[in-house]
């Protein structure tokens, strides 16, 4: 998933207007680093290690926040993502070193390992400080309450590094997160996960997972800047993810693995739209999109592209969004968590609504101006490679399924 986010990030780079010629070569280097980094957190099985990481993608994606040299909104973008950033990894390596000083151990895979004689303060302790733990990954996944950051920086960010955040930092947030409560610090206790057999993880988890759902729907349905709403749309998605977190079983993990590689093409594969018409009128607003459909043969083209991946982020048939969204609730309901269902598929009726604000835009609306839009042939190439994919993953996704389903074993499922 971060080589395919970087795989799309560096061609959407390469020709975008927003980014001047001579300061590319400086952020693919940049895009390239974050991307090394993030693979490093993804890989990451000691608490040093993962906070290292961690600290190495935040760095490098403070400084592709602001790359927009002489952009209000961008330099306003870089600040608020470092002090967003700043507390929360502070925070997080705090909570890092209560749990490592209750267990007396780094390592991610020794930590379910309880004291032998905890005191009276064990508990409490241990509850401070996967909370505090949780507010770092809650950052990096952009979840509420820990989201605030993400409409800003996405909107003030260059879009192909908007792109790249939507899916990176996402990702790999994941990984690590999965890897801290599966790998370590949780032991089974029925359908409960324990730290150290002690405190339950599972109601806090619930109650973030149906915020972030509710919180990102809500406000992206007042949004009229495109890549506004769609960090809100980031935002609900982590919440659908953090289903199959909450779940954390075997099929939950798999589900969550499944969601997020087919969440990875539809997200690119909006954005990438964005950038495409950033680059024709210099707006990302919905009167940029108005009448797209109607522009040309290159423009029909595009806007049944964008409709192609905006029907998946709703989670409708038959896109890999709805096999995605099906495995998440099947795992779900199979956990008996049928509040958090229910809560997500009322937040998927939701979200149609200002995903179809773009869908009249571009279909039902007559363009403000007759020209006709033109790209260049790999633009509309990387565009159709990542429809494909969003489609064909929704008609046959055996095969995902079963390399998710092999993949488990890689956080000891």
């Amino acid at each position: 998933m971060v080589l395919l986010a970087t795989l799309v990030a560096l061609p959407l780079s390469a020709e975008s207007v927003e980014i001047p010629e001579e300061d590319r070569p400086e952020l693919f280097a940049l895009l390239l680093a974050a991307s090394f980094g993030a693979m490093l957190l993804v890989a990451s099985t000691d608490l040093v290690m993962l906070y290292l990481s961690f600290e190495f993608v935040s760095i490098l994606s403070y400084v592709l926040a602001c790359y927009r040299r002489g952009s209000r909104s961008s330099a306003e973008a870089g600040l608020e993502y470092v002090i967003y950033g700043g507390v929360a990894s502070g925070l997080m390596v705090y909570g890092f070193s209560l749990l490592c000083g209750l267990g007396g151990l780094t390592c991610i895979a020794a930590c379910s390992r309880p004291p032998a004689a905890p005191g009276d303060g064990f508990a409490p302790a241990a509850m401070v400080g996967c909370a505090l733990a949780l507010v770092g990954f809650g950052y990096k996944v952009a979840s509420a309450p820990f989201h605030m950051w993400a409409p800003d920086v996405y909107e003030g960010a260059p879009t192909p590094v908007t792109a790249y955040f939507s899916v990176v930092p996402k990702a790999a947030g994941f990984a690590a997160l999965v890897r801290f409560l599966f790998g370590g610090f949780t032991v089974q206790d029925g359908p409960s996960w324990r730290v150290f057999a002690h405190v339950d993880w599972v109601p806090l988890l619930e109650v973030m997972c149906v915020l972030t759902m509710t919180v990102g729907n809500l406000a992206a349905m007042a949004q009229r800047k495109v890549k506004r709403m769609l960090a809100y749309s980031g935002v609900a998605h982590a919440g659908y993810v953090l289903i199959g977190v909450v779940v954390l079983t075997s099929r939950g993990l798999e589900a969550t693995l499944v969601y997020l590689f087919v969440y990875s093409f539809m997200n690119l594969g909006a954005f990438a739209v964005v950038a495409m018409v950033v680059n024709r009128t210099g707006s990302d607003d919905l009167e940029a999109f108005k009448g797209l459909f109607w522009r040309g043969r290159q423009g029909a083209f595009v806007a049944v592209l964008a409709t192609a991946f905006f029907f998946a982020l709703v989670g409708a048939p038959p896109t890999a969004g709805f096999t995605g969204k099906l495995l998440l609730f099947s795992a779900a309901v199979e956990h008996h968590s049928y509040g958090i269902v229910v809560a997500a598929l009322l937040n998927t009726l939701i979200s149609v609504y200002y995903y179809f604000k773009v869908f009249q835009a571009m279909f039902l609306t007559s363009p403000s101006t007759p020209e006709k839009l033109t790209w260049s042939g790999w633009a509309l190439a990387l565009l159709l490679v990542l429809a494909l994919p969003t489609i064909g993953f929704g008609v046959r996704s055996e095969s995902l399924i079963a390399i998710a389903r092999a993949s488990l074993h890689l956080v000891g499922v």
